[in-house]
C-alpha cells in the first residue's frame, strides 16, 4: 500500500510538472513577442556607434540642424530625425547620413531626400578630386544610397557592405 502511494504520489508530481510546463510556455508567449517587437524598432544612433566601432582612426563630429540646412538644404522640420556624421577630410572619409521620413512618405516625398543625398555625394566627390587623401574620392564615388524601413540613408565609408549589415541589425526593413 505504501508503494502504490509514493507511485501516486510520483504521478500526481509528473503531471503537476507538465501542467507547470505547459503554463511557463503561455506565459513565455508574450516575452517572445516583446523580443519580436524590439527588432521591429529602430534604434539608428546604436547602428551609427557600431559602424563608427569597426573603423580605426576615424574623426567625425555630428552634425545638427544647422548642418542639415546648410550640408543637404533640408528643413529639420521635413524629418522625424536626422543623423548626420561628418567625417575629418584629414583621416579618410567616413561620412553617414540617416534621414527618417515621416510615416507615408510618397516615393516622389523620398525622392526629395534621395536628391538632397546626391547632392551632398556630388560636393564631397568635388572636395577630394584634387585632395585624395586615404581613398577619399573613390570612396565618395562608391557612395551608397538607399531606403530602409522609415529612413533615407547615405554611407559613405571604406566598406559600405559591412556597414550595410550592421544598420540591418539595428533598422528594420
Amino acid at each position: 500500500m505504501a508503494k502504490q502511494f509514493v507511485a501516486l504520489a510520483i504521478a500526481l508530481a509528473g503531471l503537476v510538472a507538465l501542467t507547470a510546463c505547459g503554463g511557463d510556455k503561455a506565459a513565455s508567449a508574450p516575452a517572445e513577442l516583446t523580443i519580436r517587437e524590439a527588432v521591429e524598432v529602430a534604434d539608428p544612433q546604436a547602428a551609427i556607434d557600431a559602424i563608427y566601432d569597426t573603423l580605426e582612426g576615424s574623426v567625425v563630429k555630428e552634425l545638427g540642424a544647422q548642418g542639415l540646412i546648410d550640408e543637404l538644404q533640408l528643413q529639420p522640420s521635413q524629418l522625424e530625425a536626422y543623423y548626420i556624421f561628418v567625417s575629418d577630410a584629414n583621416y579618410g572619409l567616413c561620412d553617414i547620413i540617416l534621414l527618417e521620413v515621416p510615416e507615408g512618405t510618397t516615393e516622389e516625398g523620398r525622392e526629395v531626400f534621395r536628391k538632397a543625398l546626391f547632392s551632398y555625394q556630388d560636393k564631397r566627390m568635388a572636395e577630394f578630386k584634387n585632395f585624395d587623401i586615404w581613398d577619399s574620392s573613390l570612396i565618395a564615388q562608391n557612395a551608397a544610397v538607399f531606403d530602409q524601413g522609415n529612413f533615407v540613408i547615405m554611407l559613405m565609408l571604406p566598406d559600405n557592405e559591412a556597414a550595410q549589415e550592421l544598420i540591418d541589425q539595428y533598422i528594420p526593413r
